[in-house]
C-alpha cells in the first residue's frame, strides 16, 4: 500500500508519484515491452489508492514515455517501447553493471534526431529557414572537400603507383559536389571517386576505409572523427577545433594544418604506404574512443563536475565538496 508517508531522499512526494515510480522499477526490471500491467482498476487495488492517483500516476508513466494506457476490450495499461530519451535516461541515471559502448551511445543519438527533426519541423517560422539556410550553405563551405579533392589529387601525383588501388570515397551530398567533381575531372581521377551520397549505412561504409579524412575549416567537437575512432579507423584531420584534442598526433591520426591541399595529400600518402601503422593507429584510435569518450566516462566527468559545484558550507562559511555519487551498479 502507497501512504503519503513514503518519501524519497526525505522529500515528501504524492501518492500518485511514488505509484508511477513503483511501475517505473518493474517495468525496468522485469517487464518487456508490450506487456500487459492490468486495468487501472487493478493498479488501484494493488496499491490501495483512489481512482484519481491511479490516472496521475498513469499520466506521469505516459508522459515518461513508460506505458501505454489503451482503451477498450482487451484494454488496460502496457509497457511502452523505450523511447530514445527514455533509453537516454536509463543509460545516463540508471547505470547498470558494465560499460556502455560508444557504439550505443551512437545508436541513442542517432535515435533522437528525429524527434528533433519533427519539432522542428512542427514549430518552425520562416526566420528559421532563412537562418538555416544561411547555416547550412556556411557550413557546407567550411567542410572544404574542395581541399579533400585536391590532397587526393595531390597524393596521387607523388605515388603514380597508386593510382591502382587508393580509391576516395565522399560520402554526403551539397553545392560543392560539382567543384570537386571538377576537380578530379581535370586531374583525369574522377573514376577513382565514388559519391556515395546521402547515406544512413555510414557505419558500414566507415568499417571497409583504410582511414578517414576530415579537411574542415572549422570544427566544433567532430561526431564523425569519434565515429570514425570507433571503427578503428586512423584519422586524418585539419588542426582546427576540437581535431587536436580527439586525434593524437602520430598515435590515433595525423593533423595538417587547414587549406593546405599538399600537406594532407602527403598524410594521406603516409598511410597508404604504411598499411601496418594505419593499422596500429586504427586500433589506438579504438581504444582512445573507449578509454575517454564512452557513456561511462561521459558520465563520470559529469558526476565529477557537479561534485565539485554542489559544496555545503561549514559552521565558519567555509565551503567543503559535497560526497561524490557513485554511477556505477
Amino acid at each position: 500500500m502507497i501512504t503519503a508517508a513514503d518519501s524519497l531522499l526525505g522529500a515528501r512526494v504524492s501518492r500518485a508519484e511514488l505509484v508511477a515510480r513503483e511501475l517505473e522499477r518493474e517495468i525496468e526490471h522485469e517487464r518487456e515491452p508490450g506487456k500487459r500491467l492490468g486495468t487501472k482498476e487493478d493498479l488501484r487495488k494493488r496499491f490501495g489508492v483512489a481512482v484519481a492517483t491511479v490516472n496521475e500516476a498513469v499520466r506521469l508513466l505516459e508522459t515518461r514515455g513508460m506505458i501505454e494506457a489503451r482503451p477498450g476490450p482487451g484494454g488496460g495499461v502496457f509497457v511502452a517501447g523505450p523511447a530514445a530519451r527514455v533509453a537516454f535516461s536509463h543509460a545516463v541515471l540508471g547505470f547498470k553493471s558494465g560499460s556502455t559502448t560508444y557504439e550505443e551511445c551512437l545508436e541513442v543519438r542517432d535515435a533522437l534526431e528525429p524527434l528533433i527533426d519533427s519539432h522542428a519541423a512542427r514549430y518552425h517560422r520562416v526566420s528559421d529557414i532563412r537562418e538555416m539556410n544561411r547555416i547550412v550553405n556556411r557550413m557546407e563551405a567550411v567542410k572544404d572537400q574542395t581541399n579533400l579533392a585536391r590532397a587526393f589529387v595531390a597524393a596521387l601525383r607523388a605515388q603514380p603507383d597508386a593510382r591502382a588501388r587508393m580509391r576516395l570515397v565522399l560520402v554526403g551530398d551539397g553545392k560543392l559536389k560539382r567543384e570537386v567533381e571538377a576537380i578530379l575531372h581535370a586531374a583525369r581521377v574522377h573514376e577513382l571517386a565514388w559519391f556515395a551520397g546521402e547515406r544512413h549505412d555510414v557505419v558500414p561504409l566507415l568499417q571497409g576505409f583504410d582511414c578517414f579524412v576530415l579537411p574542415s575549416l572549422a570544427e566544433g567537437v567532430s561526431n564523425t572523427i569519434l565515429e570514425a575512432m570507433a571503427c578503428g579507423l586512423p584519422v586524418v584531420a585539419t588542426r582546427v577545433g576540437a581535431n587536436a584534442e580527439l586525434v593524437e598526433e602520430n598515435v590515433t591520426g595525423k593533423l595538417v594544418a587547414a587549406g593546405d591541399s599538399d600537406a594532407l595529400g602527403h598524410a594521406i600518402g603516409a598511410y597508404f604506404s604504411a598499411p601496418r601503422q594505419a593499422r596500429a593507429h586504427g586500433y589506438s584510435a579504438r581504444a582512445r574512443v573507449e578509454r575517454r569518450f564512452s557513456l561511462e566516462r561521459m558520465v563520470e566527468a559529469y558526476d565529477q563536475v557537479y561534485s565539485g559545484m554542489l559544496g555545503r558550507r561549514t559552521s565558519d562559511g567555509a565551503v567543503s565538496a559535497a560526497p561524490r555519487a557513485r554511477v556505477r551498479g
